[in-house]
């Protein structure tokens, strides 16, 4: 956006607006470091609509070079406190290409009725296909089509509101917007192209509640891990470790040391083989169960902390964890009352008290 500003106005306003564009870029990847793809684009794009600079200038355009010092920074840094120059989350969700595709497509079919990437796609490829795109059109709409093709390559998102096209979805819209100007598309006609292309949302697989239901279903969620993180903080004797899936705000909120079983953020279940059999949720395909079983943690909680229909139900990627024989006689369920909602049903290891408030 610091770059359309720029556009028509003289060489140091320019100039000026290229290292605001850098200054930007360079938080988002900070924030983001998927945002490293809108740069890329920047550079491979950008000079080849400026063939009169010579030198330096002819690979990093001016203010790229700001955002290379954040990613280059953040990489060091994660390097000296991780051993890895990327998250490990990237590793720990691959899976092989044709299924992560399979994810991806299935996940951008399920946006067009909320933020319709693929429809914003669409009007990016015109763009940059386009013979009268302004240089910074084409940047624009190249940057959303590479980082919509990367969120559909690594199989999207578990989470249905389409949080991965969040970041993209300026651009995306900027690409459309400059097409409905330059064809002088009729407001009637372009509302009937959108209808029409929502067809996705008519198969039997697709879910047809709107951004906000959706965001509903996953607030009930937060709000019971950010539950059952509170009552962990006040119950929980010192020193105490619990293992789950579900680790944001029940970490967040009880302040204790909780190990994840999907190795997310700690690794462990990096190099084994995804279970594309029984789990079918993005990112949950591994499971670090024999370190789990290993770190031996105070407390376990299976299900999400939920209930379904009454009962706990043991989550796909749970299972070997909750069969194995060391987990069997090595921990007990007991039911907690959390004061509302229904009862917490946690695993607590068999040679330790019983926790408080027990239902």
């Amino acid at each position: 956006m610091a770059l359309v500003r720029a556009e028509g106005r003289d060489e140091a306003q320019r100039r000026h607006a290229q290292v605001l564009a850098g200054v930007w870029l360079g938080l988002a990847c900070l924030l983001r470091q998927e945002c490293a793809l809108l740069w890329l684009v920047w550079i491979v794009v950008a000079p080849r609509e400026q063939a009169e600079r010579r030198g330096l200038a002819q690979w990093l355009p001016k203010g790229a070079g700001i955002t290379l010092l954040a990613l280059v920074s953040w990489s060091v840094v994660r390097w000296f406190l991780f051993g890895r120059l990327l998250p490990i989350s990237y590793s720990v969700k691959a899976l092989p290409m044709a299924v992560d595709l399979t994810y991806g497509l299935d996940y951008l079919l399920g946006d067009l009725t909320l933020l319709g990437s693929g429809l914003l796609a669409l009007a990016a490829v015109l763009l940059v296909l386009g013979t009268s795109a302004r240089p910074v059109d084409r940047v624009i709409g190249w940057g959303f089509l590479v980082y919509a093709l990367y969120v559909v390559a690594v199989g999207g998102d578990f989470i249905a509101w389409s949080r991965f096209f969040v970041p993209a979805v300026p651009l995306g819209l900027w690409s459309a917007a400059v097409l409905v100007q330059r064809w002088q598309i009729k407001p009637l006609a372009l509302g009937l192209l959108c209808v029409v292309l929502q067809w996705p949302a008519a198969l039997p697989d697709q879910d047809l509640r709107s951004r906000g239901a959706r965001f509903l279903d996953h607030q009930v969620f937060e709000e019971r891990w950010s539950l059952i993180g509170s009552w962990v903080g006040e119950h929980a004797p010192e020193g105490t470790r619990l293992g789950t899936s579900p680790i944001g705000a029940i970490a967040w909120y009880s302040g204790i040391e909780v190990l994840d079983l999907l190795g997310l953020v700690n690794g462990h279940s990096l190099g084994l083989e995804p279970d594309l059999e029984r789990v079918k949720v993005k990112g949950h395909h591994r499971s670090a169960t024999n370190w789990m079983l290993e770190e031996h943690p105070h407390w376990i909680l299976l299900g999400n902390g939920m209930r379904v229909a009454g009962r706990l139900e043991i989550n796909p990627w749970e299972v070997d964890l909750y069969q194995s024989q060391k987990f069997q006689d090595d921990y007990r369920r007991i039911e907690i009352d959390l004061g509302q909602g229904p009862p917490l049903d946690l695993f607590v290891r068999r040679d330790l008290p019983d926790p408080e408030r027990i239902r």
